[in-house]
């Protein structure tokens, strides 16, 4: 069984999530562009990634605050 890298996010230092989780948005935005069919793939990849991550210290990293 091969896991997602979503599913393994949580083992990702704390600057590490954050590019991912960056690079994730910006993808997201593109998908989002074509207002006539827009794609919400990589939103709810970003959900799962949230949900992967709730254990993290909940606090903003530098640069988000």
């Amino acid at each position: 069984m091969t896991l997602q890298p979503r599913a393994r996010s949580d083992r990702l230092d704390s600057e590490a999530i954050v590019e991912f989780v960056r690079a994730l948005c910006a993808v997201a935005q593109e998908e989002l562009r074509p207002v006539a069919a827009p794609r919400v793939y990589s939103l709810t990849k970003i959900i799962e990634i949230s949900h992967f991550n709730m254990s993290r210290i909940r606090r903003a990293p530098p640069g988000l605050q």
